[in-house]
């Protein structure tokens, strides 16, 4: 098993982060953990409103334990009805998906627009599962 140092947790959270580009939210319940995935090949809502949202390196923290890395809120607004709301997705500047996040609960905007706040965060584990 490997056990990485605080300072290799530190730089592993910042590797992965700093490349974070934009995000994006997913309207179909995808499973992005298989394979290279681009943003081009995950359904996104297509109303009036939405678009990707870029993520400044700046804006991400390194918490005190170094179990995560989070980005301050990003909002995205819609004009119109988007649809189900599965989750987030986030992307290198080049289009790969770094990482994505399924909610618990999907968010059901079928019916009206509104606006959905995301707070992007990235967990690692320093343990056995």
């Amino acid at each position: 098993m490997i056990v990485y140092s605080t300072e290799g947790i530190r730089i592993i959270l910042q590797a992965i982060t700093y490349p974070a580009a934009e995000i994006g939210l997913m309207i179909e319940d995808a499973d992005l953990e298989r394979g290279s995935v681009r943003g081009s090949d995950v359904k996104e809502p297509s109303v009036k409103g939405y678009e990707r949202q870029t993520l400044r390196p700046s804006d991400w923290r390194i918490d005190d334990n170094l179990s995560a890395a989070t980005h301050s809120k990003v909002t995205f607004d819609f004009a119109g009805p988007p649809g189900v709301i599965y989750g987030y997705f986030v992307l290198k500047t080049t289009g790969e998906v770094l990482f994505s996040e399924r909610f618990q609960r999907p968010f059901d905007f079928s019916e009206f627009g509104g606006r959905i706040g995301i707070i992007p965060t990235l967990r690692l584990r320093n343990k056995e599962a």
